[in-house]
């Protein structure tokens, strides 16, 4: 239970809610950035496939049972004199499963809407006994990156190169930057207080069938890494990603020892006037 929805809640190509801005104080931000206006904004968001106040839904499932949802979202939000791009994701067990094993997992990352690198990401985890609440701020000046927990009253701080990004970060900025059939895509990405490898694998095209939009044409996608909270470390992980601008991931299937884990798109809500704002059967 534990794998299936901290999997879900960071596997790629999702979106956030909005929720008060962070209150902690960073140590190593970089220098501050005036607040931007409205139009400022908006003018920089048109480089991005996804619009800001977007919300993508997610079905999760162990097995054929349905055991939870997972909520990801974009908005806008003030931090430390500046306006910053927040990702928020978040999974929760459904009232069922949580009398056995409650599940409260937030991520967020806070991101220089210029250069779309990470200011501040933030890991926020209740999941059964286990309870985590951590942050890193990132320094890319100074090519460093600061980890707290503050459960474990720990920290650290460790090297980062010039284009590191956490995992929310990382996802979001891979939906402009589309797969192509049959490659290999190597890269880095900032989780667990250290840069871990990431390998995604492509393959075919196939059809993914929607409750609320029918069949539709995703990517065939089979990513690599070693860190915890984003793939089941024992079995096969499979990703079908959408052809159309958004990119968003459709299904998430991961199999286990246990258990087939899979995670569906259920709706696409927020602004935008594409197929999946006006297509819902």
């Amino acid at each position: 239970m534990k794998r299936l929805l901290t999997a879900a809640l960071c596997l790629g190509w999702l979106t956030a809610s909005a929720a008060p801005a962070p209150t902690a104080a960073s140590t190593n931000a970089p220098p501050a950035v005036a607040k931007k206006t409205q139009a400022e904004l908006d003018e920089i968001a048109k480089a991005w496939v996804f619009p800001v106040g977007e919300e993508i839904v997610y079905t999760l499932y162990w097995g054929i049972i349905p055991v939870g949802r997972a909520t990801v979202t974009a908005s806008w939000v003030e931090f430390e004199g500046r306006t910053l791009l927040r990702v928020h994701a978040r999974a929760v067990s459904n009232s069922v499963i949580a009398k056995l094993y409650p599940v409260d997992d937030n991520m967020e990352s806070l991101i220089d809407p210029v250069t779309f690198l990470p200011v501040k990401f933030i890991k926020k985890m209740s999941q059964g006994r286990h309870k985590y609440d951590e942050e890193v701020v990132f320094d890319h000046v100074k090519l460093k990156a600061h980890w707290k927990s503050f459960k474990k009253n720990k920290e650290k701080t460790y090297d980062i190169q010039p284009d590191t990004r956490d995992l929310l970060c990382f996802l979001f900025w891979m939906r402009g930057r589309p797969l192509k059939e049959n490659e290999t895509l190597k890269t880095k990405v900032d989780t667990d207080e250290k840069i871990y490898d990431l390998t995604i694998n492509t393959f075919n095209i196939e059809k993914v069938k929607l409750s609320k939009y029918g069949k539709r044409e995703g990517l065939k996608c089979i990513p690599k890494a070693e860190f915890n909270g984003l793939f089941v470390r024992k079995g096969d992980m499979t990703v079908w990603v959408s052809r159309d601008p958004r990119a968003v991931m459709l299904k998430m299937v991961a199999d286990t020892p246990f258990a087939n884990v899979e995670v569906k798109l259920k709706e696409v809500n927020g602004p935008g006037k594409d197929f999946w704002i006006e297509n819902k059967e």
